[in-house]
């Protein structure tokens, strides 16, 4: 005894009575214990051991709040139930040395608390969060619990760095393990993966489904309408009227883009359009019959199986023209054509053209400079004479018969711009006159001119380009459609006619004299070349209904005869 106090001091079994005992992260409902030693008790607890006692507190987790002395200390970490170890002399250093004990078996008595058996196999029950006095008064044969461990893990090595008094958490791989570990114990699982893996994967998923049916979705809105004759089958082809007549405008509109209407008629008698945009260089279709029926709230459209189809353009509005079951002139136009906007117009209740059986039509709508921006109409009246209507300041009037020839009954007629004395405006390219071109009884090409060399009066004009007597004498006679372009202004004129059995001619004005010829088609299917219709553009575009699909073909300027294959159109 007076060894060690002459080398511990006087008030070092004192000061080993009262360690500092903390409790770091406990988990709530079970009790643990700490100790933490400083030197002086360190000295204390070597040499005579036997006659060593430490105190112990003991304190009961409350949640994640530790009770201590009255006081509440947060915890920081979770530990594990104190397993026993020994504390020996090392007979080298002022500091005991800390060994792991043989781990204790646990026996859970009940389902609160565990019960410790240790080597004597007495068994000591840890109740109410209080120890028994056997274990607050440790001795080398029943060592103190010197580092906490958790229920929850099981480890082989025992940490011997002492807890620090700050109540910090160790520098050590250990227990940054076990803080990690905790984490993942904590987590809670879903579908057998963790909340947050579950969570990204969910996320990832729904935004693959929302990605996925925006796509369906607007590969559904841009098909609706929408095919290409190149993939067409033969059933869709076939629904096309087998005798119905064609018409063509083409225009640039207000925002740039470079527009074509081409129009027809379904098996069932109804108008169809199909539509091309230099921006998709796509043809699209829609029904206009159906359009105005849904416009005007009318039943039905009455429209001719067959009628004579003509279309005209101010950039703003398409209007096209048709006959009735009686003959009768009618009128229809598109404020938004793309958009399927049609109304009914008032052509037929203003004038009521009446036309004679077979009649063709045919429009155009002259915008230039000094030019009254009208829009003109022909038609064969009764009587067989080339009737002449027009629209001016949204006023239609009957211009009266032009023309000193008789007409064939069922003539084909083509109305197109020209350009007279090198035209108008800064390019002299305005189309500041009018061409007429029809068939008399005897099978010549007449032309009807208006314009700046006629004082604007309609005069017979100078073609008198004769056909085959053949030709000539086919009932119905022959349909037309011309084209006017040049190098400078619209001075040359392409005229092209088409007999019932798909006899192909056509005639050309070179601005000196008339040539006539037979085109070549060029590039094209089998099937294109048989014409039964026939419509142009000012584009030098011509479209042929043959075998029941639509072509479309361009001429050479260089030469009018050359007519080179461009496209199916869509139909359907």
């Amino acid at each position: 005894m007076d060894e060690d106090t002459a080398r511990h001091g006087p008030y070092s079994r004192d000061q080993a009575k009262k360690p500092e005992i903390f409790v770091v992260d406990e988990v709530a409902g079970t009790t643990h214990w700490d100790l933490n030693t400083t030197p002086t008790e360190t000295n204390a607890l070597r040499g005579h051991g036997a006659g060593t006692n430490l105190e112990m507190e003991t304190r009961r987790v409350e949640g994640t709040t530790v009770i201590e002395g009255g006081q509440s200390t947060q915890s920081t970490m979770d530990i594990r139930p104190p397993r026993p170890a020994v504390v020996t002399d090392n007979q080298y250093s002022d500091l005991p040395e800390v060994v792991e004990a043989i781990p204790p078996s646990w026996d859970l008595a009940d389902d609160k608390m565990p019960v410790i058996t240790d080597h004597a196999n007495e068994k000591i029950a840890a109740m109410d969060g209080r120890l028994p006095a056997s274990m607050l008064s440790p001795s080398l044969a029943d060592p103190v619990p010197a580092y906490p461990h958790s229920l929850r893990f099981q480890s082989s090595n025992l940490s011997t760095v002492p807890l620090t008094s700050d109540r910090s958490v160790p520098s050590s791989p250990y227990y940054d393990q076990m803080q990690i570990q905790d984490e993942e114990a904590r987590e809670v699982k879903v579908c057998g993966m963790g909340s947050r893996v579950f969570m990204c994967v969910a996320i990832g998923l729904l935004v693959f489904v929302l990605i996925l049916l925006a796509t369906v979705l607007g590969v559904t809105l841009t098909m609706k309408g929408q095919k290409s004759s190149s993939d067409s089958s033969s059933t869709d082809i076939l629904t096309i009227l087998n005798t119905t007549q064609l018409a063509a405008v083409n225009w640039t509109d207000p925002t740039g883009v470079a527009r074509t209407a081409l129009f027809y008629q379904e098996a069932d008698s109804s108008i169809l359009v199909s539509l091309r945009d230099s921006v998709s260089n796509q043809w699209f279709y829609s029904n206009v019959t159906q359009a105005i029926l849904n416009t005007t709230g009318a039943d039905a459209l009455d429209v001719l199986s067959g009628t004579p189809l003509a279309a005209v353009t101010n950039s703003y509005q398409v209007s096209l023209y048709y006959l009735t079951n009686d003959n009768f002139v009618a009128e229809m136009w598109a404020s938004d054509i793309v958009s399927e906007v049609w109304f009914a117009g008032d052509l037929g209740t203003r004038l009521a053209p009446q036309a004679m059986e077979g009649s063709k039509l045919s429009a155009y709508w002259q915008t230039c400079q000094n030019c009254t921006n009208s829009l003109f109409l022909t038609y064969q009246e009764p009587s067989g004479r080339i009737q002449l209507c027009n629209l001016t300041n949204s006023t239609w009037s009957f211009g009266g018969t032009i023309g000193t020839e008789l007409s064939a009954n069922g003539t084909g007629l083509a109305l197109r711009p020209f350009t007279d004395n090198d035209g108008t405006g800064q390019y002299g390219t305005s189309s500041n006159a009018l061409r007429v071109y029809h068939l008399d009884t005897s099978g010549k090409l007449l032309e009807i001119m208006h314009g700046p060399e006629t004082n604007f009066t309609w005069v017979d004009g100078s073609s008198d380009t004769a056909l085959s007597s053949a030709t000539a004498m086919i009932n119905p006679s022959p349909g037309l459609a011309s084209v006017s372009y040049g190098d400078h202004g619209w001075t040359k004129m392409i005229v092209a006619y088409l007999s019932s059995d798909g006899t192909l001619t056509s005639s050309f004005w070179n601005e000196s004299a008339w040539t006539s010829g037979t085109p070549t088609l060029s590039g094209g299917p089998p099937a294109s070349t048989n014409f039964t219709a026939i419509a142009t553009t000012q584009n030098r575009m011509i479209y042929g209904l043959s075998d029941g699909g639509i072509y479309e073909y361009r001429f050479d300027d260089s030469d009018p005869l050359n007519w080179v294959y461009k496209s199916d159109v869509a139909t359907n």
